[in-house]
């Protein structure tokens, strides 16, 4: 995939890069087996779920210790055999391959970030048949669970284990933040999640059930939670857009900030650890 000309300011960068990290953050902090750490100067987040998708290394600035990175890793993902990955920047990611090919990591996927700066005022009009609820209690999360492990294709057992961190959202322990399901004929067809860190509204957890894509309810889901963070005195929005999302998100005013490169290891072996070279 390749980039484009990056949205002006390294203050703005570094603000989009903190939201990043605070989506995992949150998370570690309130689902039991959480820990956030600083390892050699990146922040490594250990989310007390299973998959690789919220136990990460951050390495969007560069290391002070590649070593202390590597002893990071050791202690926090590979002794206790959890599944985990790296996130770099093209900038960072020199200092970070020794680490990368020692542990026999695969780059899975590169994500454009992307910022919405200003939020536009105004409100969208959601297609005809969509409801957009914020979710506000037990069932709310419920349908937010199902639904967005059905439309992103994950096994729904991993995103269980977010029900703590949702519900406290849910019942208002996260200021500024919330979740969104959208419904047809009462059926939840599809999901979005705001985190706010400082003036930035991020967008996460997107998806849409299968039979109901290309209606643009994804839109819809990203305008709701934009727009409320605007209410809630965001100045603009960030998220990291797939491959089928990128032109969609462009097409509201998202611009290109910067490019992510995600890096898993193999899931771990018998023995509980990931298999290394020699």
């Amino acid at each position: 995939m390749t980039g484009g000309p990056r949205a002006s300011g390294p203050s703005l960068v570094e603000a989009c890069h903190r939201n990043l990290i605070g989506r995992s953050e949150f998370l570690a902090r309130v689902v039991p087996g959480g820990s956030v750490e600083n390892i050699g100067g990146l922040t490594a987040v250990r989310a007390g779920t299973p998959g690789p998708r919220l136990n990460v290394v951050f390495g969007l600035n560069h290391p002070t210790s590649v070593r202390e990175v590597r002893e990071g890793i050791e202690r926090l993902f590979l002794r206790k055999g959890t599944e985990f990955r790296i996130v770099t920047l093209p900038e960072t990611l020199g200092e970070l391959e020794p680490i990368i090919e020692e542990m026999c990591m695969t780059e899975r996927d590169v994500l454009p970030g992307m910022v919405l700066d200003p939020i536009p005022g105004g409100r969208h009009t959601a297609p005809a048949g969509l409801e957009i609820r914020q979710v506000s209690d037990p069932q709310g999360v419920s349908d937010l669970i199902r639904t967005g492990a059905q439309g992103m294709g994950v096994p729904i057992e991993r995103l269980e284990a977010w029900r703590p961190a949702l519900l406290a959202g849910a019942a208002g322990h996260r200021p500024r933040s919330a979740s969104y399901v959208g419904y047809v004929g009462g059926k939840p067809v599809a999901t979005s999640t705001r985190i706010t860190t400082g003036d930035v509204a991020g967008l996460y957890f997107v998806s849409t059930l299968p039979d109901f894509r290309r209606r643009g309810y994804g839109e819809s889901m990203t305008w709701r939670a934009m727009e409320d963070g605007r209410s809630a005195g965001c100045a603009l929005g960030f998220l990291q857009a797939s491959e089928m999302g990128r032109a969609i998100y462009e097409r509201m005013g998202f611009r290109f900030l910067e490019e992510y490169s995600d890096w898993q290891a193999k899931p771990p072996t018998q023995e509980g650890t990931p298999s290394t070279r020699g």
